[in-house]
């Protein structure tokens, strides 16, 4: 990675992150700065995302790669009484959507894909799941789309929904 480092936010452990996982978030729940990025200015940060989550639908935006059409970038949350799960980064100022489908229904996405976003030196990251009715629609009942894991993270169903996002890349824009 060159003189690219990534750390930790001030007031968090000092030791250096490549992955992070949150599994059964609350509403309004928040983790402020996944990692700061020093030594450049723009960069292009390639994440590995899993997650099983219940859908939202997102108007407008852009969806950058057709092969997953759940991920979005921009635009506004329409179904305010369904998680929305999401990576807002301050610098160059965007939201990145992971669970945009085009109707919300009591159903269970199990994904895992690759994508890039772009991150300034200095910037932070939010990782932000927000539900405005606070009920989720749980993994851990019986149902056919329920019971999933998330092979290599977790080996037996959890409560709730989850997500996983791995740093696997780091390259100047």
């Amino acid at each position: 990675m060159g003189d690219t480092q990534i750390v930790a936010p001030g007031g968090a452990s000092e030791e250096p992150r490549g992955n992070i996982s949150y599994a059964e978030l609350q509403r309004h729940t928040n983790r402020s700065s996944l990692w700061v990025l020093i030594g450049g200015t723009v960069y292009d940060v390639t994440l590995h995302i899993r997650g099983i989550f219940e859908p939202t639908t997102i108007t407008g935006g852009d969806t950058p790669d057709t092969a997953h059409p759940y991920f979005k970038v921009g635009g506004t949350v329409s179904t305010v009484d369904w998680s929305q799960w999401g990576i807002e980064v301050s610098e160059p100022e965007q939201t990145y959507w992971l669970n945009h489908y085009p109707s919300v229904g009591h159903t269970i996405y199990k994904e895992d894909f690759e994508e890039t976003i772009a991150v300034a030196a200095g910037a932070t990251v939010i990782i932000r799941v927000a539900d405005g009715n606070d009920r989720q629609i749980d993994n851990g009942k019986i149902a056919p789309d329920r019971q999933q894991i998330l092979p290599g993270v977790v080996d037996h169903p959890l409560a709730g929904q989850m997500l996983r996002i791995d740093l696997v890349r780091v390259k100047t824009k």
